[in-house]
Parts: structure tokens; C-alpha cells; sequence
């Protein structure tokens, strides 16, 4: 047996070989990643950039190879083998034996290959990860103070490489259990991962930014001002039946002794970036693979449609869709127990009502969602078992029982009678909405979309790049369901593909699909919700060429997913990344949400506007007087009472979207924002989320009307 020096010597050389693959693996990603900075100007500089940092990878690997060949023995790489499966097996306590000279170096050398070896990779992940997240945290933090942009590239670039190496840390098993470490350590680092994006907007504007977060803030605070949940307030103000914002934020503000706006801020997104754990958890459960439900959550986390939805715009979606993947985990794994006594079975009865109780009071969309994945479970099941042998030959599924059946159905319907039950007693009004929001759809027949919608207007905004990169990942979602039919398939995969089937059948409706189609759930928001089932797809197309292209697409994807999601090809025109100042103004405006307030023209329009009156806005201009979480926190009471009774805006006096056609505007009032005074320009948001720019003529805007309040910055006209 060769020397231990020797041995050590081969060793270390391994460890420096594989450090070696660090620099070529940054290498790569600046070799890839100017390219797509072309479009935007100076080609040549970027061009160069791109070529130097090839040839730095070239010489990287070519480091790794040289190196390899001078220290590693061809001789000791069966015997490091050995020693790397015998330290990864579960062993019993040895006994006291006396200590030899073999065996002293046979251990000497496990433990130096613990030290030195695998955990290396996790570790190293985890500091990446870290280091990107803090470096994107401290630019958002700090953009307005000229921070350098370099700071930003750099956060995303150590989060994508800390990722990328918690995959590979998982090595080639694809069964390990979920306690193991390497699992643990994959998943700690998703959630900080995901955590960095959802506190992007808290760090960045220190004020609540989103279509509906207001809405939900208001509602915790009719809870919190009143010390307990007034059910009957849900059918005065939206989401106030969501125990999810209204209960649970106050529980945790007064428990902690946190101020509301804090818990929005802060504190929710850390339990919003718990769901790409249970993504994992649920694909581990369904698909027993371990690479594949962790890829499966990667794909889910960088995604931009679930960033911006999940954790940083809307609070209660994510925490509802916790208890539905929890719900789904129960019931597949009741499904697959046909041979478990009933009382085995009743011990998951208790979990599994409490998580779908949870699911209903949490947020009504996605319980509906549920209730329509469940319908289609249960018809689909059926189906198998009644034409068993056709399917079974054709598509290979496991044919279901009479029981399995039995099962689905009856959580069908009693998740259906608490579903629907809870939203007819506690919010009568907005389910009855949802009705005939239903039957227009259904009865008002296919129309072909709108020119200006919001399909267009936010790849428009996206750019060519990352619009490209979008479609390249949404193709792939429909490559790998395709390539999943026909493959053998469990149960518990039959049963999520048909979820995942149904969510890709809906999305034929935003292209030819009835008009208000998108009137209650915009495009981007529904693919948020589906990618709960079509990451897995994505991930299956990746892992599917693993083997036959070394991994090359899966390292490249992971590298460019998170900065093509996260817009940084267009850092320079997006609000986030830049100052405020620098960015396009018909950029900027669609990119604020509820970010453009003005206090002080809320302030006086309370004081001196009657309430029975009505001001006509564009959608700014109805973000600066409403959706402010100042206005909501500081001058609510003062200026209109609780604001609990008539109007569900609870504003005073009540503000409305108007078209661009501000001559014929029925109101007496109009309010301009800062973009309509200090650009002319007229945003307006449609019903059928439609979004129009406009610019106005200022000068024959006033000539109709006289000002009333003019803070420099906002106007408040009132009709001669």
C-alpha cells in the first residue's frame, strides 16, 4: 500500500483540481452573459469582453487537465473510491479493536477526505450563496446613493454559481433521503435564495409595493384596531375573509410587538419563501427523485413569474399555496397506501382537514384552483379505471383502484362543501362576483384578445433577451409534460400530470378566450400559480440530457436562469436596479405599482373634498391617493373615522380610474398625478387589463377647469 505522504499528496491534488473548476465556471458565465448586453450598445467592448473571458475559461481547464496529470496516481483512484463509499455508508459502532498501522492509516485517510473532499462543494455553495445575497441586498439598499452596478452583477452571479453547486453537492443519487445533509444543505440554500428576491421591493423602497398588498394591509388593520376579526366585514372589504392577511399579520404584530407595516415588509416574505421547500417536498413525494424535485424547486425560485407574485406583491397567495401542496402531500400519500389497515389510514384524517381548512381560509383563488384540479383528478381516475387496458398498453399508467378512486372523490366533495360553504357564509358578495364572473365567460362565447394587453405590454417591457429566455422555458414545460406521457408512471405521477395537463390546457384562454378572461387574474399571475406543477417539467427536460451532454445545458441554464428572471439584461431601464431619476419615465411608470404616493394631496382631499364626491384619476394618480401605506397608517382615522361603513375603498372621497379622454370625464374632480404634471402623460390600467399610455395637452386641460390644489408635484382640478 502506497504511503500515506503519497497518498495525501494524490488527495490534495484532487481537492485543487476540483477548485480549479470555480474560476472556469466564472469564466463562462462572463463569456455568456455580455452577449446579451450587444443590443444595447458599445457591441465591440462587450464582444472583447466576452472573447478575453473565454480564453480565460480555456486556460482554467486547461490548469485542471495539466494538473490532474501530474498528481493524480492512475493507481490510487480505485482505493479513494472505496474510501468515498465506505465513509457515505451507515455503519454500527465498530468495536473496540487494538490498533494497527493499516488501520490507523485507513482512517487517517477517510478523515482527510472528509475534510478535504465532498463537503468542500457544500460549503462552498452556501458561502456563494450568502455572499450573492448580501451583495444584492446592500446594492438594492444603497442604488440611490450611486452604489456600483458591479455590486449587482456580482450578487447574482455568486447566487447562480451557490446554487448550481448545491445541485451538483446532491451528487448522482437521485433516491436520498430528505434527512440526509446534502439535502438539507440544498434546500437552506434555495430559502435564502428565494428570501433574497422577496425582500428585493422591502429593501429597495422601504414602502409596500404590489397590486394587492394594500388591499391586504388594510384589511389586518381593521383586525388589529378593532382587537378581534369582525367576520362581517368580508363583505365590505376584499380579503378581509383571508385569515391569512387579516388574522394571521396581527397575530404575529402583537406577539412580537412588530409594527404591521414591518410584518408585511419583512417578516411574511420569510414564510412566503418556505414554498419552494414544500415544491420539493411534494415532487420528492410524488416522483421519489431527489435531483429531480430539487431542480424542480430552482426552476420555481428563479422564475419571473412566481418572483414578483409570490412574496413580494401578494402575501396570501404563497401562504395558501403552503397548505395546498401540504394538502396534496397528504392525500397522494393516503392514495398510494392500498394495502394499510384503516386505521393507519384515519391518523393522516385529522392533518389533512386541518391543512385544507387552512387552504380555504387562506385565499379563495387558489382554493378554487384546487377544487378544479381535484374535478379533474377524480374524472381523470375514473377514466383510467374504466378504460384500464388501452391506457395501461398506451400511455403506461398504473391503473388505479376502486378504493384510490373512492378516496379522491370523497376529499372532493368535502373539500368542495367547505370551500364553497365558507365563501357563501363569510363572503357572500365577492363569491357571488366570482359567479357571474364564471357565467360571462362561459355564455359571452370566444373573443379574439385586445391589441394593448397585458401580454404585450409586459414583454414589451421585459425586452427581446429575457422575453426569448421566457418562451425558451415555457416551451420547455411543454416538451417535458410530452415527454412525461409517455413514460411508465406511478399513481401519484398520473395524478400530477393530470394537474399539470389541466393548468396547460387554461392557457389557451389568454390568447382566444372570452374577454374578461383576465379581468380577476392577469397572465403573469396565472403562470406563477402553474408553475407550481410545470417546474417539474422544465427540470425533467433538463435532467432528461444530462447524460448524454455532461450536464453542459443544466450548468448553463442554472447560471443564466436567475439574472434573465430577475431583468438584469435590462438592469439599466428597470426601477428596481437603478435610481428612480435614470429610468425611461414610460418604463418607470409601469414598473412602480403603488410606489408613486403623494400624502399630502391625500391629506387635503380628505379635509376639503366633500365625501360624497368622486375624483377621476389615471392609475397613479389612484396609487397616490389611495394605495399609500402612509395614507392608510397616518390619516386614515384622523381624516375620515374607521372608514368601515359604505365604500369598500374605505377612502373618502371615493377615486376612480378614468380613460384619457379627460374632456368628457363625468366627475367633478380630476387629479394628476406627478407623471400626468410633469411628463403629460396618462396611464390607465382597463379592466381587461388593457394598458394605455397616453400624452395630454396640459395647456387645454386647465383651460376647462380651475386648480384647487397644486403642491408642485400633483394637481387637483375641479370643472368650471
Amino acid at each position: 500500500m502506497p504511503s500515506i505522504n503519497h497518498v495525501q499528496r494524490t488527495m490534495l491534488g484532487s481537492v485543487l483540481i476540483k477548485l480549479l473548476w470555480l474560476p472556469a465556471l466564472w469564466f463562462f458565465f462572463w463569456a455568456i452573459y455580455p452577449l446579451a448586453w450587444v443590443a444595447n450598445g458599445e457591441p465591440i467592448y462587450y464582444i472583447m469582453l466576452s472573447l478575453s473571458n473565454w480564453l480565460c475559461m480555456i486556460l482554467s481547464i486547461f490548469a485542471a487537465v495539466v494538473l490532474k496529470a501530474l498528481l493524480l496516481d492512475s493507481k490510487m483512484r480505485p482505493k479513494l473510491r472505496v474510501l468515498k463509499l465506505k465513509r457515505e455508508e451507515k455503519q454500527e459502532k465498530p468495536k473496540q479493536e487494538a490498533v494497527n498501522p493499516a488501520k490507523k492509516q485507513e482512517e487517517s485517510l477517510r478523515l482527510f477526505h472528509t475534510i478535504t473532499a465532498i463537503d468542500n462543494i457544500g460549503v462552498l455553495s452556501l458561502i456563494w450563496t450568502i455572499t450573492g445575497s448580501f451583495s444584492l441586498l446592500y446594492y438594492l439598499r444603497t442604488v440611490e446613493n450611486g452604489a456600483s452596478h458591479y455590486l449587482l452583477h456580482w450578487g447574482f452571479i455568486s447566487l447562480s454559481i451557490g446554487i448550481l453547486l448545491s445541485f451538483f453537492y446532491l451528487g448522482k443519487e437521485d433516491n436520498l433521503s430528505i434527512s440526509n445533509r446534502k439535502v438539507v444543505l440544498g434546500l437552506l440554500i434555495i430559502f435564502t435564495a428565494n428570501l433574497t428576491m422577496n425582500l428585493a421591493n422591502s429593501v429597495r423602497f422601504d414602502v409596500l409595493t404590489g397590486a394587492d398588498v394594500l388591499w391586504e394591509y388594510r384589511a389586518a388593520r381593521n383586525v388589529l384596531e378593532d382587537g378581534w376579526w369582525n367576520w362581517s366585514l368580508s363583505n365590505s372589504y376584499r380579503y378581509h375573509s383571508a385569515l391569512s392577511i387579516s388574522v394571521f399579520p396581527t397575530i404575529i404584530s402583537q406577539v412580537c410587538g412588530l409594527d404591521l407595516l414591518d410584518v408585511f415588509g419583512y417578516v411574511l416574505p420569510v414564510i412566503c419563501s418556505l414554498v419552494p421547500i414544500f415544491i420539493f417536498l411534494l415532487i420528492y413525494q410524488t416522483f421519489n427523485n431527489s435531483k429531480l424535485a430539487f431542480l424542480s424547486a430552482i426552476v420555481y425560485l428563479e422564475s419571473y413569474f412566481t418572483i414578483p407574485s409570490f412574496g413580494r406583491e401578494i402575501k396570501r397567495q404563497p401562504i395558501a399555496i403552503i397548505f395546498m401542496l401540504c394538502s396534496l402531500i397528504i392525500l397522494l400519500k393516503v392514495m398510494e397506501q392500498k394495502d394499510v389497515s384503516a386505521k393507519e389510514r384515519r391518523k393522516y384524517i385529522a392533518p389533512l382537514a386541518l391543512f385544507s381548512f387552512g387552504l380555504v381560509v387562506s385565499h379563495y383563488t387558489i382554493s378554487f384552483l384546487l377544487l378544479a384540479i381535484l374535478l379533474a383528478i377524480c374524472i381523470a381516475l375514473a377514466t383510467f379505471y374504466a378504460f384500464q387496458s388501452w391506457f395501461k398498453k398506451i400511455l403506461k399508467v398504473e391503473v388505479p383502484s376502486a378504493f384510490q378512486i373512492k378516496i379522491c372523490v370523497v376529499y372532493l366533495l368535502l373539500f368542495a362543501i367547505m370551500c364553497i360553504g365558507w365563501n357563501i357564509l363569510i363572503a357572500p358578495r365577492y363569491t357571488m362576483q366570482y359567479v357571474d364572473y364564471f357565467r360571462s365567460m362561459l355564455t359571452g362565447g370566444f373573443k379574439t384578445i385586445p391589441t394593448q394587453l397585458e401580454t404585450e405590454v409586459v414583454f414589451e417591457v421585459l425586452g427581446p433577451v429575457v422575453t426569448a429566455w421566457l418562451f425558451l422555458v415555457m416551451g420547455s414545460s411543454v416538451i417535458g409534460f410530452l415527454i412525461l406521457t409517455r413514460t411508465q408512471k406511478t399513481l401519484a405521477e398520473s395524478v400530477f400530470l393530470v394537474s399539470g395537463g389541466l393548468l396547460l390546457l387554461m392557457y389557451p384562454a389568454w390568447f382566444i378566450r372570452a374577454h374578461e378572461a383576465s379581468w380577476y387574474m392577469s397572465l403573469t399571475r396565472f403562470i406563477g400559480i402553474s408553475f407550481i406543477f410545470l417546474c417539474v417539467f422544465v427540470a425533467y427536460v433538463l435532467l432528461k440530457q444530462d447524460k448524454k451532454f455532461r450536464h453542459i445545458f443544466t450548468v448553463l441554464f442554472i447560471l443564466l436562469n436567475l439574472p434573465m428572471n430577475m431583468l438584469l439584461p435590462i438592469y439599466t431601464d428597470y426601477v428596481l436596479y437603478s435610481p428612480e431619476k435614470t429610468v425611461p419615465i414610460e418604463m418607470a411608470i409601469r414598473q412602480l405599482h403603488n410606489k408613486q404616493q403623494d400624502l399630502a394631496a391625500a391629506v387635503w382631499t380628505c379635509n376639503f373634498v366633500a365625501s360624497s364626491e368622486i375624483i377621476s384619476s389615471d392609475t397613479p394618480g389612484v396609487h397616490a391617493l389611495f394605495y399609500s401605506n402612509n395614507i392608510l397608517a397616518e390619516v386614515l382615522n384622523a381624516s375620515y373615522g374607521n372608514g368601515k361603513t359604505g365604500n369598500i375603498m374605505a377612502f373618502r372621497p371615493f377615486v376612480y380610474f378614468t380613460s384619457e379622454k379627460l374632456h368628457e370625464i363625468q366627475s367633478k374632480y380630476l387629479f394628476l398625478d406627478v407623471f400626468a404634471v410633469q411628463y403629460g402623460l396618462w396611464y390607465v390600467a382597463g379592466p381587461a387589463r388593457d394598458f394605455r399610455i397616453t400624452q395630454v395637452n396640459m395647456t387645454d386641460l386647465l383651460s376647462f377647469s380651475n386648480k384647487i390644489y397644486d403642491n408642485g408635484e400633483s394637481f387637483l382640478l375641479i370643472k368650471r
